[in-house]
């Protein structure tokens, strides 16, 4: 075993990890809501998926009072992320939300969401995913 082979593990280890969270990921880009949803499940967490916002409100009449989290992209066709989290909120008014766009800059520029909010800037790692999960997931 290398040096570089335990500093490796140490770094993974250091992951927050889920609590058996349910996820509710959505993603209109097919290959990346898959990479999501593998990363979320090797940090332990339950990971329903959608790559629709009508298809991801179905999810959530179905299994909302399972869902702790939805984890949504902001730009999408049809609904985008914020009124989503609203139409989801509808149904289950717990629900904690973190949203993730490749487009900062007309995010930020639009004021669409304020810095402050629950935002993760694409494309990110599994350490920021998971350190940004927990920081969500347990705040009060």
């Amino acid at each position: 075993v290398t040096e570089d082979k335990i500093k490796e593990k140490m770094i993974i280890d250091e992951k927050p990890m889920g609590k058996g969270e349910t996820l509710l990921v959505v993603e209109d880009e097919e290959s990346l809501l898959r990479m999501i949803q593998t990363m979320l499940q090797r940090l332990q967490y339950t990971v329903l998926t959608a790559s629709s916002a009508v298809q991801a409100i179905e999810i959530a009449k179905v299994n909302g009072d399972k869902i702790d989290l939805l984890l949504t992209d902001l730009i999408m066709p049809k609904m985008n992320g914020i009124d989503l989290y609203h139409e989801i909120k509808n149904i289950k008014p717990t629900i904690k939300c973190l949203f993730m766009s490749g487009y900062t800059d007309l995010v930020l520029h639009e004021n669409i969401i304020n810095k402050e909010a629950n935002f993760l800037q694409k494309p990110f790692s599994m350490l920021e995913i998971a350190k940004k999960l927990r920081s969500i997931l347990d705040e009060k």
